[in-house]
């Protein structure tokens, strides 16, 4: 899947992005050189992820979480915050 326009530099946000489709999506994003943060329940997943996205040269960061829980979201939020620093756009 090729992801057109200029991400290189960018970075995203994929929910769920530990496996199946949201992996596919991160694993595009990165592609394109877009710096990928994922998040998703299952850590062990998490960090198969992670690895497999930073072996494609881009920043990654894999974060636990449960998007139906706001303080979990904010927590990721803040995270890729504090590591990449706060978004301008």
């Amino acid at each position: 899947m090729a992801v057109q326009g200029g991400l290189a530099g960018k970075r995203a946000l994929v929910a769920g992005g530990s496996h199946g489709i949201g992996l596919a999506i991160a694993r595009a994003l990165a592609g394109a050189g877009c710096n990928v943060a994922i998040c998703s329940r299952s850590k062990s997943r998490l960090d198969a992820a992670e690895a497999a996205l930073r072996r494609m040269n881009v920043e990654a960061l894999a974060l636990p979480a449960d998007v139906l829980d706001p303080d979990s979201i904010r927590d990721v939020t803040d995270a890729i915050d504090r590591v990449w620093g706060a978004s301008t756009s």
